[in-house]
């Protein structure tokens, strides 16, 4: 195996024991517990399957592009386990680093789980021909949800972006990343804690601001 390649795959491996110990209350771990609407009886299914899928996406190959969102979502992390990554958009092969993934369900939904912010990043990620080298991950890098409702997003607490700061340094220090993008302000504040340079902030594609997002990373990657 090349050097690289061993040095990302190494990354990935230290990245996700950050990630599988982790236990907060009102937090889920999509890489050690199985949700509500997992499929089930079949190891690429559930907690497994997204730590393959997510050391996938850690290990590709040479310096990467970061786009760093807040948590993930009920709609797209909790299911696929990476940042702006819906099932739907791995059924569609729209994650360069997921070959395996398309055509395959992750969950007894009737209809894949499909998140509008990942579907928007992905596409203008494609547009500025950047997939390839798209390195996609959270300020808070679990899932915060409501008390009781599986099926519900929320901004992380300060002790919750405590917690992630730590994982993200350690992003920092074992991928080579190109250039750092901070989709919203949470992540725009991390990314500053950690005294990292040259950061883009952009604005979060939810709420409206989609049309904003593109053109501000099509900007950016322009200049």
């Amino acid at each position: 195996m090349p050097a690289a390649a061993a040095n990302a795959n190494t990354a990935a491996d230290t990245l996700l024991a950050a990630l599988t110990t982790h236990r907060a209350e009102n937090v889920f771990n999509p890489w050690r517990d199985a949700a509500p609407d997992d499929l089930c009886g079949d190891p690429q299914y559930g907690a497994e399957g997204r730590c393959r899928r997510l050391h996938q996406h850690l290990s590709a190959p040479g310096p990467r592009i970061a786009a760093i969102g807040e948590g993930l979502s009920y709609q797209g992390g909790r299911i696929s386990g990476m940042a702006f990554t819906s099932e739907r958009l791995l059924l569609e092969g729209a994650n360069p680093h997921q070959p395996q993934a398309q055509g395959e369900r992750l969950s007894s939904r009737d209809k894949p789980w499909s998140e509008p912010s990942a579907t928007v990043v992905w596409r203008t990620a494609y547009e500025a021909d950047i997939a390839p080298r798209l390195l996609t991950w959270n300020a808070f890098p679990w899932h915060p949800l409501r008390a009781g409702d599986p099926y519900s997003n929320r901004k992380p607490s300060r002790g919750e972006e405590r917690d992630g700061l730590d994982v993200l340094q350690l992003l920092m220090r074992t991928l080579e990343i190109e250039r750092w993008f901070a989709v919203g302000q949470v992540a725009a504040g991390q990314l500053q804690r950690l005294g990292i340079r040259d950061v883009v902030a952009l604005r979060h594609p939810a709420y409206g601001g989609a049309l904003i997002f593109r053109q501000g990373l099509l900007d950016a990657l322009a200049a």
